[in-house]
């Protein structure tokens, strides 16, 4: 599923995320998927980033967009 941060009423800043067990998330600086992008992949567990400034700094309050794609196999 697809969401699109830039049409939310009020544009929050994402600044922690959970990734689910088997899914990766993809931040993006650019609405409709667009821009510099951040990576966050969970493995075999959840994985928990409390604050994106962890991952990167230029991304930590700069989300116009974001992908998530799960392993949807057995």
């Amino acid at each position: 599923r697809l969401w699109n941060l830039y049409y939310y009423r009020y544009r929050n800043d994402i600044e922690a995320v959970i990734v689910r067990r088997g899914c990766t998330l993809t931040l993006f600086a650019d609405s409709n998927l667009q821009g510099k992008s951040v990576v966050i992949r969970a493995g075999n567990s959840d994985r928990v980033v409390s604050d994106l400034e962890d991952i990167d700094k230029s991304m930590s309050d700069n989300n116009e967009s974001l992908r998530c794609t799960c392993n949807t196999t057995g």
